[in-house]
């Protein structure tokens, strides 16, 4: 928290980060926040409340949390370091692309 009571930016643990991307068998790209690494981050607002609305988020279909309130919510995602969403807009075309995951075939 920053003085004031204002929710400063964090991430997880350094540890935490290389630990899932172990578990999910990603590249060895990601997992990290360094100089060669992808670079794709979310910053989070922990202590922002909202009420989870379907017609809000086109992706899903249905959620058992519809009209709840939650804490917690991404206000960015950056994707190699693009901008990519910030406050629940989509921003710039589709830059994604398909990961393989080693010994999967998928």
């Amino acid at each position: 928290m920053k003085a004031g009571g204002e929710a400063s930016p964090s991430i997880g643990s350094p540890s935490s980060r290389r630990g899932t991307r172990r578990g999910a068998s990603a590249s060895p790209a990601k997992g990290d926040i360094a100089v060669g690494y992808d670079a794709d981050l979310a910053l989070l607002d922990p202590t922002r409340r909202f009420v989870l609305r379907e017609a809000e988020s086109p992706s899903s279909r249905y959620s058992p949390f519809e009209g709840q309130e939650l804490t917690g919510q991404v206000e960015a995602t950056f994707l190699r370091g693009h901008l990519i969403y910030e406050r629940g807009a989509i921003i710039g075309p589709p830059r994604g692309r398909y990961v393989r995951r080693p010994g999967t075939g998928s």
